[in-house]
């Protein structure tokens, strides 16, 4: 390890042979440490060049090495020579240096590289089948884990490395969604508007790499890599990314429950409020979703994609109060009350049916639900028809 540190101490991303020591040391040393030590001095040679790459010596007008030191490698093999063995290293026995691998994959990457993309996407499956020297716990989740963080961070990062790009789009959106334009066209427009502004072409991202991977996977991986992706989006402030929402919404339409609850978990954290292609769709599940737990995740998103008042919702949420399932009406009744801001004599008549229910937790959820939406104590306490309930009423909300 000290003689790695001192290689690094003396030479630069200038001196061929210490590139060419320090790939091999990071793949075939047999201490971790040291294999860990060789990529860290690796990552510090990219810095000193400002994180573009290790190529940028060969755009300079001059070079100030000795002929005898000139480079013996073109600038293609040097690139294939190091993304080798940064994705070697992501495949590493050892979770530190899986870590490490992909944290210098992070820093030394130019946006939009996509070797960088390529290697760091698939890590965000399960690495559990990595065999880890933590000998005396025998940790793989946990390990696992720890890498597929650092691979969600890495992402997130590079992504987001197109920071004036990205603000730039976040500042026009909201201002286009403010006038009332349509959540896609708004979209499509800030990202038109910030690639004129900043002069940079955002065609390949991540989330073009995210998405590509996500539809060639197998059903099993799908599922997490669809909350990755809204993960990666969300902390990259692309909040309302157009190709992203659309293929969301189209996983919504898979045979696999699973997978459609994913893909409503990861809208949910991406999307703007009352996005018309969002609200539709999950009203569109929350209807008509053969699966009980998708459809009751479907019920409860409403109240985080629509806004407080939406008549649309709450429609849908009233024909499911008399639906055959007690964790369905439940749930209706619960989202109602989060999203009604006025008593309707209807939708109140409806609620108050379900002080009847042979469901306990259904009965308490409408007692709760009148008396937000109500607001009159003493008429709802009259209501309840039960006893018992009259009383957990009563301790509930005591009478002022």
């Amino acid at each position: 390890m000290e003689a790695i540190r001192g290689l690094g101490n003396i030479s630069d991303h200038e001196h061929e042979h210490s590139l060419k020591v320090l790939e091999r040391c990071a793949t075939s040393d047999p201490c971790w440490a040291v294999r860990g030590m060789a990529l860290e001095m690796l990552k510090a040679f990219a810095v000193n060049i400002r994180k573009a790459s290790f190529f940028e010596r060969w755009d300079m007008q001059e070079y100030w090495w000795s002929d005898q030191d000139e480079p013996w490698r073109s600038q293609d093999e040097s690139r294939k020579y190091l993304w080798q063995t940064l994705e070697i290293s992501t495949r590493d026995i050892a979770w530190q240096v899986r870590v490490r691998a992909i944290e210098v994959i992070t820093e030394t990457a130019e946006i939009g590289n996509i070797d960088a993309h390529r290697i760091l996407v698939p890590l965000i499956e399960d690495q559990s089948n990595v065999r880890s020297p933590n000998s005396v716990t025998m940790s793989f989740e946990l390990d696992a884990k720890r890498v597929k963080s650092a691979t969600q961070r890495g992402l997130t990062n590079l992504l987001y490395g197109r920071g004036e790009w990205v603000a730039r789009r976040w500042e026009e959106l909201q201002k286009n969604v403010k006038d009332g334009m349509e959540h896609d066209l708004a979209a499509s427009e800030a990202e038109e508007k910030a690639t004129r502004a900043t002069r940079k072409d955002a065609a390949t991202t991540v989330i073009d790499v995210l998405i590509e991977y996500i539809k060639s996977g197998k059903h099993g991986f799908r599922q997490q890599n669809l909350i990755t992706l809204g993960k990666v989006v969300h902390s990259a402030t692309m909040r309302g990314e157009n190709k992203c929402i659309n293929f969301l919404v189209d996983c919504m339409d898979s045979d696999i429950a699973s997978v459609r609850t994913s893909a409503m978990a990861a809208v949910r954290v991406i999307c703007l409020k009352d996005d018309r292609r969002v609200v539709q769709k999950i009203m569109e599940m929350a209807a008509y979703d053969v699966d009980v737990h998708c459809k009751r995740y479907a019920i409860e998103s409403l109240e985080v994609v629509s806004s407080r008042g939406q008549r649309d919702p709450l429609d849908v949420l009233c024909d499911l109060l008399g639906h055959g399932e007690a964790e369905i009406r439940e749930s209706a009744v619960r989202t109602i009350e989060h999203l009604a801001d006025h008593c309707d004599s209807h939708m109140i008549g409806k609620i108050q049916l379900l002080l009847s229910d042979s469901n306990w937790s259904v009965r308490r959820a409408a007692a709760t639900c009148l008396k937000h939406l109500c607001g009159d104590h003493s008429n709802v306490e009259n209501l309840i028809p039960d006893p018992q309930d009259r009383r957990w009423f009563l301790r509930s909300w005591p009478h002022p």
